[in-house]
């Protein structure tokens, strides 16, 4: 359940490709595809994407990730992604025709 109560299903919520464009101490910046093209970066804390990855900060930038977000939101603040992963050849989502 998301804010409000309502379901992620019915919110536009979907796994889909990311990819960190770049990463602070704190803060990372990735750009989710299937949300404005992957054209808008999301900020998201680095300890939960170097936790998933096993990565340091450092090592992050370009790293593909794959994230369940809201891909229909209108503003980045919307997107709410989670549920991280690595990006390997089993796990790659793909878009709805």
């Amino acid at each position: 359940m998301i804010k409000g109560g309502q379901e992620e299903a019915t919110m536009g919520y979907e796994r889909a490709r990311a990819r960190v464009v770049r990463a602070g101490p704190h803060t990372a910046h990735v750009a989710v595809e299937a949300f404005a093209g992957g054209q808008i970066t999301i900020p998201t804390p680095t300890p939960e994407l170097t936790d998933v990855t096993k990565l340091t900060c450092h090592q992050l930038a370009g790293t593909g990730l794959t994230v369940t977000a809201n891909v229909s939101a209108t503003v980045d603040t919307d997107v709410h992604p989670h549920d991280w992963q690595l990006l390997t050849p089993t796990n790659v989502p793909s878009r709805p025709a």
